[in-house]
């Protein structure tokens, strides 16, 4: 069998700038309950964290994400959708996730702190990236370059 393609990404209205300080805030707020809560959801390398772990983990996970937007890191790539700036990171993956920015957009939106820093979390702002995303593929399928 052949490899899938993954793709994660995390769309911001192209008027704003994530604000981390408001997801490191919602993280502080976290109960150990909510924290155990996540583990399901999120891509960990330890078999049994603790609810600081799971705390440490997002929240270095939230300094690697913003580093990695400002310089500009190899496995993301920013597109500009009308009305947003789309920062996608992927890859082929034969069962693995694909890259450390994959798992890190993943974690942070599983732990809705990427929507306390403002990124899109709204299912149609979702749906309209995603449309126009599924339109540019199509466009570059096409034999004369236009949507079909």
């Amino acid at each position: 069998m052949g490899a899938d393609m993954m793709i994660n990404y995390l769309a911001i209205p192209e008027d704003r700038l994530p604000d981390w300080s408001a997801a490191h805030a919602l993280l502080r707020t976290k109960t150990e309950r909510a924290l155990d809560e996540l583990v399901p959801s999120l891509l960990l390398e330890a078999d049994e964290p603790t609810p600081e772990d799971v705390r440490a983990h997002l929240a270095e996970t939230m300094e690697r994400v913003e580093s990695a937007l400002i310089e500009r890191v190899r496995d993301i790539d920013i597109l500009r959708v009308p009305g947003w700036i789309v920062f996608a990171s992927g890859g082929p993956s034969w069962g693995e996730t694909p890259s450390q920015s994959f798992d890190d957009f993943w974690n942070l939106l599983a732990a809705g702190l990427a929507q306390a820093a403002g990124f899109a979390d709204e299912p149609d702002h979702a749906q309209r990236v995603e449309a126009y995303l599924t339109g540019l593929r199509a466009a570059s399928n096409s034999d004369d370059g236009r949507a079909r």
